[in-house]
């Protein structure tokens, strides 16, 4: 009994395993003139990045996401940030996600030494994003990227990557993604920017078939069970 037990639990397992399909998908923006993606592959799609807030002076193109010092926050603000949402192309699909990469510089005019930042949030659509933790960034695990901008240069940047395979960042149906863009310069001829954007996961789908098979061995293993207690 004991091995039929074991034998049952083994198929319940194995079905549960074969009943999620996976495909790996990976998009990138890298602005060359839009903020619509320039590369996609698997079962996902992403809308265009569109800045919000900064007193209409962050812009995209030139390959790079721009932002005018003297019109961005000193710190982190809820109203200035830029996004996009990523989604399924197959109904019935959830993301889950696994990295998260983007470069962060600038350049001044000046000969200033500025500072710019940026956090990331990720979230369901329409979620509470003044309530959701910043992500953590690799060099370093710090939840703020930033990088020095010395002027008087062209621009300069920093390649910062994040690891998503936290619970928070699987099965999700469809992810906003903000990235809060800040400095502490103020100046008229100081610019931030982002050079690309990219983020990499699995599109996973239940299995009919499978889940009708997962469901018969769970329902057999019950009747069997009791039918032994009596």
């Amino acid at each position: 009994m004991k091995l039929l037990k074991l034998s049952l639990l083994s198929l319940t397992a194995t079905l549960f395993t074969s009943s999620l399909m996976a495909g790996a998908f990976d998009i990138t923006y890298d602005f060359t003139n839009t903020g619509d993606p320039t590369s996609v592959t698997g079962d996902v799609s992403g809308t265009t990045v569109t800045p919000v807030g900064y007193g209409g002076w962050a812009t995209i193109g030139g390959e790079t996401v721009q932002f005018r010092s003297n019109f961005t926050p000193s710190a982190q603000s809820d109203t200035d940030y830029i996004a996009f949402t990523l989604t399924s192309t197959t109904p019935g699909e959830s993301l889950d996600f696994t990295s998260f990469a983007f470069s962060l510089g600038g350049r001044d005019g000046n000969a200033n030494t500025s500072i710019v930042s940026v956090n990331l949030r990720i979230g369901e659509t329409g979620a509470d994003f003044s309530s959701l933790p910043d992500v953590v960034f690799m060099p370093g695990s710090v939840s703020t990227a930033t990088h020095t901008v010395v002027g008087p240069t062209s621009n300069t940047f920093t390649d910062y990557t994040a690891d998503l395979s936290a619970p928070a960042y699987q099965d999700m149906e469809s992810a906003e993604v903000r990235l809060y863009y800040f400095d502490n310069t103020g100046g008229s001829n100081m610019y931030g920017a982002i050079d690309y954007i990219s983020m990499s996961g699995a599109s996973v789908v239940p299995e009919p078939s499978s889940i009708v098979l997962l469901l018969g061995s769970i329902a057999f293993m019950c009747a069997f069970m009791l039918k032994r207690r009596r």
